[in-house]
């Protein structure tokens, strides 16, 4: 871990405050060069207002005061220079290297390596990595890498960890988690809307669907007694055309109510990671789960295979399951309310699952929930009954299962497996 000797010194002490204000500027497009060079350009930008402080404190103390996290690699990978933003993130990290984390990051999510990079001659800019902290949740970092030649190794023994020649890797990262948090924020909101007209039609769809359904028993008896009529005796030709007509009549409303079915929208089949989907339904549901005091344990497993799916489907899947959850919650007169959700990796796909403690669904219930407009909510008012419906339809797309699992003494729990759809749908 670096030591600084000017740590517990400000900009003011040495009348560089100008110079704060300018290394802004510098480091958003900083230029390759010597520290000499650096030291004399950071300087110039500012007015020279410490011309007569040693290179080492003007150095230091301007990369001491930028809120920007700055470290210098040398082509074997040591850190060479460091600042109060690296060593901030170095203690969140619990001591972990921060580069080492960066490089990871980079590599896994940009697909290079600093200091690859700087080996090949490569600089780069404004490349966003995400970091998951201990303890303190995903910030995002962008990320600009650029070249420095070292000519005069007196200067860069002055204010570095290691003396070290040869070239070096400025690595600039700047913490952009608010702003990510504020362009999710929107995006949640789109997701939100999204998911709620998505919701609306597969319900409107569902349900013509099953009136479809529902009519056809009553065309099919009106059509067997026009056959036993035909074949019996006497004159029953008008009855028989009444009936013909009774039956031609329904038929048209069958034919009307299907073409009212809204079109269901086609959606390619994606690589999808699960943990994200139903994390982003986690947050868009944030508010009605602090509104009504239900504990969320969120267990997901950190690593699970990416498989291929249609994020608006799986996003109405979790939303479907998870509103069920909370109605079961909120007709239960427990204090203590808890939702737990799961995921783990399968060897052909994922499962999650999603458990409550609420008033549970008898046994001989378990696979009535599935049929459409079976409603088993104490307040059945607003209730159209084809949320599980509509899940296990989806669960179906995408070659899984869904169940509700029988071994819970207390609450739901269901349980569902995913593999993937199709590429081409």
């Amino acid at each position: 871990m670096a030591t600084r000797s000017l740590s517990d010194r400000s900009l003011s002490d040495h009348g560089l405050s100008s110079a704060a204000d300018a290394v802004g500027r510098f480091l958003a497009d900083p230029p390759a060069g010597t520290p000499h060079e650096v030291i004399e350009r950071l300087q110039a930008t500012a007015g020279d207002p410490a011309a007569s402080l040693p290179p080492r404190i003007c150095f230091e103390t301007v990369l001491e005061a930028v809120p920007v996290l700055v470290v210098s690699l040398d082509e074997s990978g040591q850190v060479c220079l460091d600042n109060h933003e690296y060593r901030q993130l170095l203690d969140a990290l619990h001591g972990q290297e921060p580069i080492a984390v960066l490089r990871q990051a980079l590599r896994e999510q940009a697909g290079f390596d600093p200091l690859e990079a700087l080996r090949a001659g490569r600089s780069f800019k404004d490349v966003e990595v995400n970091l998951e902290l201990p303890g303190g949740g995903p910030r995002w970092f962008a990320c600009s890498g650029t070249l420095t030649g070292e000519t005069d190794a007196g200067v860069h023994g002055d204010f570095s960890r290691h003396r070290s020649g040869g070239r070096h890797l400025l690595l600039l990262a700047n913490d952009i988690t608010i702003r990510r948090r504020e362009v999710e924020r929107a995006h949640l909101e789109n997701l939100r809307a999204r998911l709620a007209e998505q919701q609306m039609m597969d319900g409107m769809r569902e349900a013509l669907s099953a009136a479809c359904y529902q009519m056809q028993g009553p065309l099919n008896v009106i059509q067997a007694a026009i056959g036993m009529l035909e074949r019996g005796k006497g004159e029953p030709a008008t009855l028989a055309a009444m009936l013909a007509q009774i039956s031609a009549s329904g038929h048209r409303a069958k034919a009307t109510l299907q073409a009212a079915l809204p079109e269901e929208p086609k959606e390619a089949g994606t690589p999808v990671n699960v943990n994200e989907l139903l994390r982003q339904v986690l947050e868009i549901e944030t508010d009605r789960l602090l509104a009504t005091g239900i504990v969320v344990e969120w267990q997901p497993t950190p690593v699970l295979p990416r498989l291929t799916g249609h994020q608006n489907q799986l996003r109405s899947l979790f939303k479907h399951l998870i509103d069920n959850a909370i109605l079961a919650l909120n007709e239960t007169g427990k204090t203590h309310r808890v939702l737990r959700l799961m995921t783990r990796a399968l060897a052909t796909g994922v499962e999650v699952t999603i458990q409550d403690n609420g008033p549970g669904i008898a046994q001989d219930l378990r696979l009535r929930v599935f049929e459409p407009f079976f409603i088993g909510w104490r307040n059945r008012r607003g209730r159209a009954g084809v949320g599980l419906t509509l899940a296990q339809e989806i669960v179906n797309q995408h070659g899984g299962c869904i169940e509700i699992d029988s071994g819970l003494a207390a609450g739901c729990r269901v349980r569902l497996s995913l593999t993937a759809v199709p590429v081409d749908e």
